[in-house]
């Protein structure tokens, strides 16, 4: 009767150790999938990051399209009716921080 006892505590034991080992394999494929699915979500992150930082460009460069255009466009008013365009008195220049083409008075310094 005693070796029948030990023979079914060590059967018990063998399949509380095959139960563990089962469970351990599930863990490390729980954890493997977990981490499969973390990686996923990070490369979606980085997409969904890059895809916003290209839609804010193009924002900025349609802005500076959509000025330049209505620069433009008050360029060529001008350009076509120069004889309304009075100079007296005023400061003209080429561009931003060159020299002034017609310079009278004292310039105002920023800063």
């Amino acid at each position: 009767m005693m070796q029948y006892n030990l023979v079914l505590v060590q059967s018990n034991v063998l399949k509380k150790i095959d139960k563990i080992k089962e469970s351990s394999r599930q863990s490390n494929q729980l954890e493997e999938l977990t981490a499969r699915r973390i990686c996923n979500v990070l490369k979606k992150i980085d997409k969904i990051k890059e895809c916003s930082r290209q839609r804010k460009q193009l924002e900025e460069l349609t802005a500076r399209r959509v000025w330049y255009l209505k620069l433009l466009k008050e360029l060529a008013m001008l350009w076509h009716h120069l004889e309304n365009l009075k100079l007296e008195g005023k400061m003209v220049y080429c561009c931003v921080g060159s020299k002034p083409r017609r310079y009278i008075g004292e310039e105002e310094k920023n800063g």
